[in-house]
């Protein structure tokens, strides 16, 4: 129900959602692809990752992706982890 009452205040046209699911479905990976090369510089961008290095590292055999190959140059980085109430590492 919030969605539509903020709809109402924005004065988003009523239309809007009965045309939602066609225009998601309009978009092509190639309209994705020339958004994101707009858009997006490689060099500047991140992947953070969550969890146990030692289990991330071994990576996934359905998906053989390693967090090098992901990373710049290869290069990763290792933050240690913190207490989430003085962010003083642990």
């Amino acid at each position: 129900m919030a969605i539509f009452a903020s709809d109402e205040y924005t004065k988003r046209d009523p239309s809007y959602w009965t045309t939602y699911r066609d225009r998601i479905q309009a978009v092509t990976a190639a309209d994705v692809q020339r958004v994101a090369r707009q858009h997006l510089v490689p060099e500047k961008m991140m992947v953070l990752v969550v969890g146990k290095q030692s289990e991330i590292d071994l990576g996934d055999e359905k998906h053989p992706v390693t967090l090098s190959s992901l990373a710049p140059g290869g290069k990763v980085a290792a933050l240690p982890l913190r207490d989430p109430m003085t962010m003083k590492t642990k």
